[in-house]
């Protein structure tokens, strides 16, 4: 049900954008940067609260299983995947 509300608020949205005179290609690149800066952010969120529960455990930081590698690749997966379902 959320999701039907929330699609049907980002349908009128587009339509506003697409009647001020935006073109499909500008929607496209306009939702991929939405999308990207969403998981950016969602990435860095998790990170930092990794890190935060990581010190209110004791844990030592070399136990913890996430690697910088790790977190770029995640972003580039989040990219790609942004990008493919904006695409297509």
């Amino acid at each position: 049900m959320l999701f039907t509300k929330t699609m049907r608020m980002r349908a009128k949205e587009i339509g506003v954008f697409m009647a001020l005179g935006y073109s499909g290609k500008q929607m496209k690149q306009m939702l991929l940067y939405e999308s990207l800066m969403l998981s950016i952010l969602s990435t860095l969120t998790t990170v930092l609260l990794l890190a935060s529960l990581t010190a209110l455990s004791g844990i030592a930081y070399t136990q913890v299983l996430i690697t910088p590698t790790q977190i770029v690749f995640g972003l580039c997966d989040a990219f790609i995947l942004v990008w493919v379902t904006t695409t297509f």
